[in-house]
């Protein structure tokens, strides 16, 4: 790691990116990479500025690359499923984001980057309660229940379900 933070490539992979300037950012960051292919921090931020980018493909085959090498502490395997949700959620692949979202939570059942996606994936899906319930776990988890933001998200989810048994002629529900 040493060796990595000591490359030209490196520190003008951090400046171009603070700069806005993914592009060459990946250019030099992947230059830095090549000293110490075990790099994991620095394959994980390329998988996300891949992903960034548009290249969803590419991201998904990095980070599942990541997930692949033995002896990952949890707190890596996390971050990187969780990077893979992320590029599954960017891609489109629905189903594939909520599988690699739950399985954070199954690593890390407190784990607010996950519910929130989760959540997000939900609603998108007009799967109501099922967001309903993730965002009630969600603010129990960030102590904020009683906070405005999560009573109007809350609220919102409500009269989704409402409308929705509406809909479905549910009037009971």
């Amino acid at each position: 790691r040493r060796k990595i933070r000591q490359s030209p490539h490196f520190i003008l992979g951090l400046n171009h990116l603070v700069l806005g300037q993914v592009d060459l950012a990946i250019e030099q960051l992947e230059q830095a990479a090549a000293l110490d292919p075990e790099a994991l921090e620095l394959r994980l931020v390329l998988g996300n500025l891949y992903r960034e980018k548009g290249q969803v493909g590419r991201a998904i085959h990095e980070h599942q690359s990541l997930l692949q090498r033995p002896r990952l502490s949890k707190p890596e395997h996390v971050n990187i499923q969780l990077c893979l949700g992320l590029d599954y959620r960017r891609g489109g692949f629905v189903d594939r984001a909520a599988a690699a979202f739950t399985e954070v939570l199954k690593l890390d059942p407190e784990s607010e980057a996950a519910l929130a996606n989760l959540e997000k994936l939900q609603e998108d899906q007009h799967q109501w309660q099922d967001a309903y319930v993730t965002r009630k776990r969600l603010a129990q988890l960030a102590g904020t229940p009683d906070q405005p933001k999560s009573q109007s998200i809350l609220a919102f989810l409500e009269n989704e379900i409402g409308l929705q048994a509406l809909k479905e002629g549910q009037l009971d529900d």
